[in-house]
């Protein structure tokens, strides 16, 4: 039998095809055009991506998408233009299948691969995510929008000073480009105005350029603070950063801050490469899903 994870996101939605060994076999992604960020443009890619893939011997899809997931419902993704939508006609004619979150699906993707059964997971970007995942249990925590300036900026989910306003990758673009535009117009256009300079962005941080730290330093500060405070909360043996905005030596960074301001905390700051965790983790939970029903031995 084979598997396929799929993840959903605002530039693109990437499908793995995974034998039964969890062993890629074939990756296809397609691009997310901004006349197709919503539900009806969603469900179209959902359906090429799974047409490519499929076959009869695909017994499992794992669905990983941007946003709150309750009970297989993408009840709201403000980055995917999505908004209680249920992808089950979709999916229905698998015999397994798994609809979630996509920050859980990295919390899947960590405790399959890497073990652990007290950790936190964050997915630092275009939004911040995260949840805690103990003794099997996952729970979402959307810190992306706790309000960490109560006079601060007007962030795209109502409230102001939301921590995505500060320390996301809109507020680091923001620092590097010395740009005038606001998280609502970043969040709206970021495709179609801003790629080109925030892969410019995330090239220059991963290789080490000096240069371009400044234009981080607010926001590992305000994320040096929230990841001491999760971990003061929910102790936790380590805090897994993923992402495509994360680099090695801002995670570095915000360990030592986390332990200068936290000084008795015992718990490990990692930082994980892994750009398809998304899709596997997803893969992953579709597999266990279809085990626990009887569909796969």
């Amino acid at each position: 039998w084979k598997a396929i994870g799929v993840k959903m996101g605002r530039e693109a939605v990437i499908g793995v095809l995974m034998d039964a060994s969890l062993r890629e076999i074939r990756t296809v992604e397609l691009e997310v055009a901004s006349d197709m960020r919503n539900e009806g443009g969603y469900r179209t890619l959902l359906r090429r991506v799974l047409g490519i893939l499929g076959s009869e011997d695909v017994s499992a899809v794992g669905l990983s998408v941007s946003g709150i997931v309750e009970k297989g419902i993408v009840l709201e993704s403000p980055m995917l233009n999505l908004r209680n939508v249920d992808f089950r006609d979709e999916l229905s004619s698998f015999k397994a299948y798994k609809v979630m979150g996509d920050v859980n699906s990295l919390a899947v993707y960590e405790s399959m691969k890497y073990g652990g059964s007290n950790f936190v997971v964050i997915n630092y970007g275009l939004g911040i995510g995260a949840g805690s995942f103990k003794d099997g249990r996952f729970e979402d925590l959307p810190i992306g929008h706790i309000v960490v300036e109560r006079d601060g900026e007007e962030c795209y989910c109502g409230k102001r000073g939301c921590l995505e306003t500060v320390a996301s990758d809109y507020a680091n673009l923001k620092s590097f480009t010395r740009g005038s535009f606001s998280i609502k117009e970043f969040v709206e256009y970021e495709h179609e105005r801003y790629s080109e300079k925030l892969r410019e962005l995330w090239r220059l941080s991963r290789s080490g350029d000096e240069g371009v730290r400044e234009h981080y330093r607010r926001s590992i500060d305000y994320m040096s603070l929230v990841v001491g405070n999760l971990i003061q909360i929910f102790k936790p043996s380590k805090v897994v950063v993923y992402g495509e905005g994360a680099s090695e030596w801002m995670v570095s960074e915000i360990e030592g801050k986390v332990r200068e301001i936290f000084p008795t905390h015992e718990a490990e700051i990692l930082f994980r490469e892994e750009i398809d965790a998304f899709e596997k983790g997803a893969a992953y939970a579709a597999v266990i899903e279809a085990i626990r029903g009887g569909v796969l031995p």
